[in-house]
């Protein structure tokens, strides 16, 4: 008897899910999608120092991989492309970077205002390296408590 029921309310089931869906309409072909006119802003949270080596080239045995900087630098361009990102946000936090990386760093968030997108930068703290990178931003902002060591 349970076989019976089970299987009545099993069809049951199938019967309204495809009634359902075929009463569903299907998108009209020239209809706009909202995602593809919809802003963007990216945000890149820059808090550790990059690695110069490529994301899977090494195997981090005990913590997580960082951010290299070809992935970062590829972030920013595919940023750059997509006409959907109106802005780029940069979230540095003692990243502690060297000369060069911070000039790679730069030379993306240039690319980036030369498109016509705007880049803002904001840290609570930061040292030369990273004060290089901040000051090549469209608006840079502190916390009212940022240490700058410059």
């Amino acid at each position: 008897m349970t076989r019976k029921v089970f299987a009545r309310f099993a069809c049951g089931m199938i019967l309204c899910v495809g009634l359902l869906s075929f009463g569903r309409a299907a998108p009209a072909a020239d209809a706009p999608k909202a995602d593809a006119a919809k802003p963007m802003v990216a945000v890149f949270l820059l808090d550790a120092p990059l690695t110069e080596s490529g994301g899977g080239e090494s195997i981090p045995l005990f913590s997580p991989p960082g951010l290299s900087l070809r992935e970062l630098v590829s972030r920013m361009d595919k940023a750059k492309d997509d006409p959907a990102v109106k802005a780029v946000v940069l979230m540095c936090e003692d990243a502690g970077w060297g000369r060069g990386q911070a000039e790679e760093i730069r030379q993306a968030m240039d690319r980036l205002k030369a498109a016509g997108k705007d880049v803002y930068a904001h840290t609570d703290s930061a040292g030369t390296g990273e004060y290089l990178v901040l000051s090549g931003a469209t608006r840079v902002s502190a916390s009212p408590s940022a240490d700058f060591w410059i």
